[in-house]
């Protein structure tokens, strides 16, 4: 298998999605190429890209977004951390407060946002979240979220890795 790289017009669709959904620029991906595998398009340094050809790899990079059966695309918690620095629409800036509730899986207040948005904790990109009617649920993926401890006082939150 090898990859299977977007074309220009496949490539500029795809970017232009983000800068109309996210505000994240076409320009942030300039030292990128993308690839398409199954459902996600994945990010892939230009360096590592070459080598990835010459010695036929099949994989790696940074997920970006994935095709969902409905047709639009959600994006992926590594490429909304690595990529969504830019983020100006779209974005929902949680508190300490929030995220803890979010991770225990209960919903917050996110009026004015509708399907997919991008998560921010202390202006760091975190993750996806996903608004329907006002309420916000997480996409932050269990692997992430189930080592984090998350206190009562404050906004303090803090990750360990547990035994």
């Amino acid at each position: 298998m090898s990859f299977d790289w977007l074309s220009p017009a496949e490539r500029g669709k795809f970017l232009d999605f983000l800068f109309e959904r996210f505000g994240i620029p076409p320009s942030r991906f300039d030292g990128f190429v993308l690839y398409s595998r199954g459902d996600y398009v994945s990010a892939l340094a230009k360096g590592a890209a070459q080598a990835a050809k010459e010695l036929e790899g099949e994989d790696g990079g940074i997920q970006v977004a994935k095709l969902t059966h409905s047709g639009f695309h959600k994006p992926a918690t590594r490429g909304a951390q690595v990529f969504g620095d830019c983020a100006t629409k779209n974005v929902v800036d949680l508190t300490g407060a929030d995220l803890k509730a979010l991770v225990e899986g209960r919903r917050v207040d996110a009026p004015g946002f509708q399907g997919f948005v991008l998560l921010r904790l202390d202006g760091l990109p975190i993750g996806v979240g996903l608004c329907r009617e006002g309420r916000l649920e997480s996409q932050l993926p269990r692997s992430m979220t189930e080592h984090l401890v998350l206190f009562d006082a404050g906004d303090a939150v803090k990750s360990y890795n547990r035994p």
